[in-house]
């Protein structure tokens, strides 16, 4: 849990997750790398996934929150643009 790899590596088990259709798996593994490494560089990515997995689940509801607080709190971010896009296509 302390390696420099630890916030990629639970990231990479909520993408096989997605990969497999298994958003609500996916969505929880994304919720660990956001809560246990909040400073880490894969927290928009995690946001954005978990966005796209409610979106997937039919939960629009849900993934507008997530694309709002990752356009709100990484702005810059290539991911923040991305969450743009997918909150007009919602509107």
């Amino acid at each position: 849990p302390k390696s420099p790899l630890a916030d990629g590596a639970l990231y990479s088990i909520g993408e096989c997750y997605f990969s497999e259709k298994r958003y609500q798996d996916a969505i929880e593994h994304y919720q660990q790398v956001i809560e246990r490494y909040p400073k880490g560089s894969k927290v928009p990515q995690a946001l954005l996934k978990q966005g796209t997995a409610f979106q997937q689940m039919g939960d629009a509801t849900a993934a507008r929150i997530l694309y709002e607080r990752l356009v709100e709190k990484y702005p810059n971010t290539p991911q923040a643009q991305a969450a743009q896009k997918k909150l007009n296509q919602l509107q």
